[in-house]
């Protein structure tokens, strides 16, 4: 008989340990006494048969097998939420939507580089990157809709963000100068940007973009900007046709055929950092090890393949200190890097699919009638179709069909089933894992 699975309470009780730092707050998040919450948490620790949680002087936190339960059940929850809402619009299951998932804001358009890196350095994660500009970048990581920021800094500060953050300093680039190809300086080997004190200028359409332009002129000239570019493309289309000047990357790609820019290096340049911003209650710091030396180790090659002369007159940026190691199975390099998708839904949401709804399809699939189901789960053939029932309506479909072999399941009921196939098999697979090797003594330290 399939093992019951424990409830979304179960799971938001250690998500509230996570925020709250205590057990009383944690109780309050779920909305029950801290007894109460004390005893839930003794039986879900009996049930994995590992310590979860350690409770020291009013303060609480995670145990690494809390921490693997946590993101294992939260892969399920927020599985649930994606399987129903497809079997619900009729939408094939996405295999996808069921991975560990790092949400990543960066600067650039191709990202794709990175994820072949990742993909090889954390097997069993999948990357989803958006490109975003490092304001509207923490605006995305203050709403939690991504768990990690690559942006790059015109000064030392990082914009103003209320979600808790650790900074991690990658490697700082000295910026060069865009010039059309017929300027006055397009011919010298570096460029002093006083000589520039005349020239029409061309910045990006965000705040960081102008804000650095002002800081590499500020003891020298009040630039001139005429025309701010909303895209990568529309500043080398306003590059090639000769409209002005503009501050770039040394590893921007260069024309090849008849070129209308070139690049030149400046004297005593201006310096952009690239930093990566991430949450510290999210990813472990393996993971963030991993994404340092990915990024870093990209940084290089482009430079080497796209601009061989940048070693020559700047400062390299510093390699990763020692390569990115493989790292063990999914389940532990994600230990602590809850999957992606909007806060979990509470106990009993309108509409919601609970792990304990996944146990009662299961045995009654299992056992083909709702009177050989009943005492499977402890409860009476009445009350199991009265549950079975406030399910159905619920979810806002039949779950239960009758055949000439007895009950069955729908269609629908088996797609629900399919769908969280693997995140299911993953936390169980967890959950035996810890079982049998996990350590320690059961039930909360005091």
């Amino acid at each position: 008989m399939v093992e019951e699975l424990p409830s979304r309470q179960d799971f938001l009780l250690l998500q509230g340990v996570v925020e709250t730092g205590s057990i009383q707050g944690a109780a309050r998040l779920v909305g029950m006494t801290q007894a109460a919450a004390l005893r839930r948490l003794e039986r879900l620790e009996r049930r994995v048969g590992v310590h979860l949680a350690e409770v020291e002087h009013g303060r609480a936190g995670l145990t690494r097998a809390g921490w693997a339960v946590l993101a294992a059940g939260a892969r399920l929850l927020h599985s649930l939420e994606s399987v129903l809402q497809r079997v619900t619009e009729e939408v094939g299951t996405s295999r996808a939507a069921l991975l560990p998932t790092l949400r990543l804001a960066a600067f650039g358009s191709d990202l794709s580089e990175l994820a072949d890196r990742l993909a090889l350095q954390v097997p069993g994660m999948l990357l989803n990157a958006v490109a975003a500009e490092p304001g509207e970048a923490m605006e995305q990581f203050e709403r939690r809709q991504v768990d990690a920021v690559y942006l790059w800094l015109g000064d030392d500060a990082i914009p103003n963000c209320d979600r808790p953050l650790a900074r991690h300093d990658l490697l700082d680039e000295p910026l060069w100068v865009a010039l059309p190809a017929g300027h006055q300086c397009a011919n010298q080997s570096t460029v002093d940007i006083a000589d520039l004190a005349g020239d029409q200028w061309i910045v990006g359409d965000t705040d960081e973009s102008t804000a650095l332009l002002r800081r590499a002129t500020a003891d020298r000239f009040a630039p001139k900007i005429t025309f701010v570019a909303h895209t990568p493309a529309e500043r080398r289309s306003l590059l090639g046709l000769g409209h002005g000047v503009t501050l770039s990357s040394p590893l921007i790609v260069l024309p090849t055929v008849n070129p209308g820019f070139v690049l030149r290096p400046l004297r005593n340049p201006p310096r952009r950092r690239h930093v990566l911003v991430i949450d510290g209650a999210v990813i472990a710091e393996q993971l963030v090890e991993a994404l340092r030396a990915c990024l870093m180790r990209l940084y290089k090659e482009r430079a080497e393949q796209r601009n061989p002369e940048y070693r020559y007159c700047a400062q390299f940026p510093p390699q990763a200190a020692h390569p990115a190691a493989a790292l063990p199975p999914p389940e532990d390099v994600i230990a602590r890097l809850l999957v992606a998708g909007p806060a979990l839904p509470p106990p009993n949401a309108e509409g919601a699919l609970e792990p304990e709804d996944l146990h009662l399809l299961h045995v009654v699939s299992e056992c083909g009638s709702l009177n050989r189901a009943a005492p499977q789960l402890l409860i009476t053939q009445p009350a199991l179709t009265r549950r079975i029932g406030r399910l159905e309506c619920r979810l806002g479909m039949n779950l239960l069909e009758r055949t000439h072999r007895g009950t069955a399941l729908t269609a629908k009921a088996h797609r629900l089933l399919d769908g969280v196939r693997e995140a299911e098999t993953a936390y169980r697979s967890v959950a035996h894992r810890l079982r049998h090797g996990g350590s320690g003594r059961l039930g909360v330290a005091s």
